[in-house]
């Protein structure tokens, strides 16, 4: 039975919902911490990422924008909240959030992906490719960085450097490079 006074209790299996998937008991459980507790920043930041889970994107952006209101300093609010602007189709919104996480946490090579993969959509190129690079800078192994910086160089001229980052990505084990490889590097 779980102690209804005690929000350490429903903050840790709404957590512990949500890493299971289940979206709604984690929104439930994490409201009444919510309501026990204004201040406690992780649960907006869980709620958050339950809702995007839920596909409720506004929802996820009132609870994160709430989170970083609560807590300037935490790069991980700034960075959830810009794959829902990616996920709502908003990359400029998104660029903007990934800037603060970066600026917060200079080595969040996913943060710097997401920007560089948010530029792509904005077909602002030279910069996508700016950080790809320092996202494979912080690691090597990032194929889906070769592959994105790779598309990002052809889409720029660059077709033999971006077919030489799409092919190190395929030898990586990405499945997505060898359409592209016989699209763009006949």
């Amino acid at each position: 039975m779980l102690d209804t006074t005690y929000e350490n209790a429903y903050s840790g299996r709404g957590n512990a919902r949500y890493s299971i998937g289940n979206f709604n008991g984690a929104i439930e459980d994490l409201t009444t911490v919510i309501r026990m507790n204004p201040e406690r920043v992780n649960a907006y930041s869980t709620r958050g990422l339950a809702k995007k889970g839920k596909k409720d994107y506004r929802g996820a952006i009132e609870d994160l924008t709430t989170a970083i209101r609560k807590d300037v300093k935490n790069a991980h609010n700034y960075y959830n909240r810009g794959i829902v602007a990616l996920d709502m189709e908003e990359p400029l919104n998104a660029v903007n959030d990934l800037y603060k996480a970066i600026e917060l946490a200079p080595d969040f090579k996913e943060a710097w992906f997401y920007r560089g993969y948010a530029r792509h959509q904005l077909k602002d190129y030279a910069h996508a490719i700016v950080d790809l690079s320092k996202a494979i800078q912080l690691d090597v192994k990032y194929h889906e960085a070769y592959f994105y910086r790779g598309w990002d160089e052809i889409l720029s001229g660059k077709k033999e450097s971006g077919c030489a980052d799409m092919t190190m990505a395929k030898e990586m084990g990405s499945p997505d490079e060898a359409d592209a490889i016989k699209q763009f590097c006949k």
